[in-house]
């Protein structure tokens, strides 16, 4: 019996010490700090990205997302540009859009494949002759992105997000 009172105490002692919660030193970080993996390198990666959007500012989010893609070892990645922006890679508007088709043609050179969608080249009232030669005239995004997908790429939707408050203005 000596012994049971000092073993119920330490037990007592360890349960309660084991559901206290632990605080970092400052208490604005409870939960300590975060583990930095953002330097890691992911392999291989195939990626399929469905590129639509209403705005140029949409294609350049979209293009900045597709750099970061292909900075990642031996990436593969398929870039299917469709809706409104697709007049952006039409020949009457390459010098207003220029620095974003020579974007986009930099990563063409880097081996990602372009593909336009051709219902969105169609609505846009342009035929596959009046569009750059950075990319391809594809029947449609939804059949190119499904034929991606069958293949074993990833599919992607960057959408640049505004801040609170904030509308889009078309």
């Amino acid at each position: 019996m000596r012994y049971v009172l000092p073993l119920l105490g330490a037990a007592l002692l360890t349960a309660a010490t084991a559901s206290t919660p632990v605080y970092a030193e400052n208490a604005f970080e409870p939960y300590g700090t975060a583990v930095d993996h953002s330097h890691i390198k992911y392999d291989g990666l195939k990626v399929v990205m469905d590129a639509g959007g209403s705005t140029p500012a949409d294609t350049a989010f979209q293009t900045m997302v597709a750099e970061r893609i292909m900075q990642m070892p031996h990436a593969k990645l398929i870039m299917v540009i469709q809706g409104p922006v697709i007049r952006i890679f039409s020949k009457d508007e390459y010098i207003q859009h220029q620095g974003l088709v020579q974007r986009v043609a930099a990563l063409r050179k880097k081996g990602v494949q372009i593909e336009f969608c051709g219902n969105s080249v169609r609505a846009a009232k342009l035929k596959p002759s009046d569009m750059i030669g950075i990319g391809t005239v594809v029947p449609g995004a939804y059949p190119a992105l499904a034929e991606a997908e069958r293949h074993g790429y990833a599919l992607i939707k960057p959408m640049r997000l505004l801040p609170p408050g904030k509308v889009m203005k078309r």
